[in-house]
């Protein structure tokens, strides 16, 4: 989308990109609908094989199965990744040569991650003196409103620059802030070392503590007045921030095009149903007596856990998530009007970590009405990753939909580590031929 042309959207990814047409309104909901789910380690072929053996699919976890093998596809720390967005309203207006931008969107994104350990774990039970480390597990997830105003601004012939700022809503929230756990097992008992804290905002919950912040697990329940509170958390302002993208946009001549920007540059202050949840414990777990014959046997078995683990605390604490953010960097080259070459570097920033994808893409522009795009991309250490978009102009009807790795999922369905797809519907006007720049003298006659 980075490159397309004839897209009004682009500007989300780049502020400073402006749209082909000097108008553009968005269908409620597909203006854009966005969608995205990531494995970050393991594909369906790395949990399922063909044992020629047995002429059947056979899981790692089957005796004949390869647990080490599977295992060193984990690194350290596993990601599973999904992102969901909407648009409530979208539009888009040209004066002079400035172009503004205007949406609402319901954002919903959330990251796991979790250790090699915790899968070691099972796979290899409490072996006398093994000591797992499950380090590194957490969870990250906003739900939350962004109203946005973009403005986008051509300096000179050559050099646009734009900037989005977005007030923040946030309806529902889950971070791991600090998590460390460590087991040791023996033959007589585990040593468990514990240190965590989880901040959640949960509109839905009514978690009751004493008064040294314990926990009361039998007498917490759902909120009996969430019906009437909904209204209100769809825009809470309570649960208030702000962000901002910028961007530049730059014609080192007619052919090559530079461009840099960063996206979701900001946090939420997350202050209306907000809980802190810790834990801090050192303590030897010597197993849990029970009598098989007992009638109450299950509610006793788990009265006995609860004694055993049960150690959470709660405070009510304001606190602050970051989103995540990402940086784009690209040049795109024109030796045509209706051909264009790009390369693109997008770096993703969450919770102090890094991640890095490169994408290579070409663009076509065949027919008035139609664009297409092609793109191979390299996300983490796997390569098979093809993208295709497509962009149609019908009259003042504006249709693209666009994947990073579609035809890769259709070519190599049990290798997918990564999905994601983008549909929008526009109405347009006052458009200009969709391509490159204007050339005078084109490299490809």
């Amino acid at each position: 989308m980075f490159f397309m042309k004839g897209i009004p959207h682009n500007y989300q990814l780049n502020p400073a990109f402006q749209s082909d047409c000097n108008f553009f309104l968005g269908f409620p909901g597909l203006a854009p609908l966005q969608l995205k789910a990531e494995n970050s380690s393991f594909g369906l072929s790395d949990v399922f094989q063909y044992e020629s053996s047995l002429d059947s699919l056979i899981t790692f976890l089957h005796p004949l199965g390869d647990k080490e093998a599977f295992l060193d596809l984990l690194d350290d720390r596993n990601y599973i990744n999904t992102e969901f967005s909407t648009s409530l309203a979208s539009f888009g207006f040209r004066v002079n040569q400035t172009f503004f931008t205007f949406d609402i969107r319901e954002r919903i994104q959330a990251r796991a991650s979790y250790p090699r350990d915790l899968l070691r774990f099972p796979l290899y039970g409490p072996d006398e003196g093994m000591t797992y480390d499950f380090s590194g597990l957490g969870l990250n997830l906003n739900v939350f409103n962004e109203f946005s105003l973009g403005i986008s601004h051509k300096i000179t012939e050559q050099l646009t620059v734009g900037w989005r700022g977005k007030l923040l809503f946030g309806q529902a929230n889950l971070m791991t802030e600090d998590f460390n756990f460590n087991l040791t097992t023996g033959e007589d008992l585990w040593s468990v070392r514990s240190d965590f804290q989880l901040n959640a905002t949960l509109p839905f919950a009514d978690i009751v503590y004493d008064e040294e912040g314990m926990i009361d697990f039998e007498n917490s329940d759902v909120r009996d007045d969430l019906d009437n509170n909904i209204p209100s958390l769809i825009v809470n302002p309570y649960n208030f921030g702000l962000a901002m993208d910028l961007g530049v946009d730059f014609r080192l001549n007619d052919w090559v095009e530079l461009s840099a920007s960063v996206v979701d540059l900001g946090s939420i202050k997350w202050k209306d149903y907000v809980y802190n949840i810790t834990n801090e414990a050192e303590y030897d777990f010597e197993g849990i007596e029970i009598k098989i014959d007992d009638e109450d046997f299950m509610e006793n078995f788990a009265d006995s856990l609860e004694d055993t683990f049960n150690n959470l605390r709660a405070t009510e604490t304001q606190y602050t998530s970051w989103l995540p953010t990402k940086i784009y960097a690209g040049a795109a080259f024109y030796p045509h009007p209706r051909i264009g070459f790009g390369v693109l570097s997008r770096t993703d920033i969450v919770q102090g970590d890094l991640r890095q994808q490169f994408t290579l893409s070409a663009n076509f522009y065949p027919l008035r009405m139609l664009s297409a795009a092609f793109s191979y991309t390299i996300m983490e250490d796997y390569y098979k990753n093809i993208g295709l978009g497509l962009g149609l102009k019908a009259g003042p009807f504006n249709l693209y939909l666009m994947t990073d790795t579609g035809p890769s999922a259709v070519f190599w369905p049990v290798e997918a580590r990564y999905m994601n797809f983008k549909l929008g519907m526009n109405l347009v006007f006052g458009c200009q031929k969709p391509g490159g720049r204007t050339i005078e003298k084109p490299l490809i006659d």
